[in-house]
């Protein structure tokens, strides 16, 4: 993972104004279809990524568990924020990409 770039495209999104926050906005987002991405902070409680993780599952959106030394919240403008859901199909695959990249060079693998 490389979470430089995770951390610009999680910016990107709320700039855009495609990324929803917080617990009841990311349910909403996945049950009414509109997520096609769905970001966890490993900070999150174990029952709330559970839940989530299993509306993901029934709603058929991908959900990735992220780090929290990502600083997603900081990124997207947020100072408590554990949940996000991606609402645009190009920055979710950016966001997914920056998931799955190599880190840098510096960097170790987890």
């Amino acid at each position: 993972m490389n979470e430089q770039k995770l951390r610009g495209a999680i910016g990107l999104c709320a700039r855009a104004r495609k990324l929803s926050c917080g617990d009841f906005a990311v349910k909403r987002s996945v049950q009414m279809g509109m997520a096609y991405l769905v970001l966890i902070d490993d900070k999150a409680s174990e029952g709330t990524a559970k839940r989530l993780r299993y509306l993901c599952d029934v709603c058929d959106t991908p959900c990735y568990t992220i780090p929290q030394s990502v600083g997603a919240a900081r990124a997207a403008g947020r100072d408590s924020c554990l949940l996000f859901a991606v609402e645009d199909e190009n920055l979710a695959i950016l966001v997914e990409n920056a998931i799955k990249a190599d880190p840098p060079a510096g960097e170790e693998r987890n």
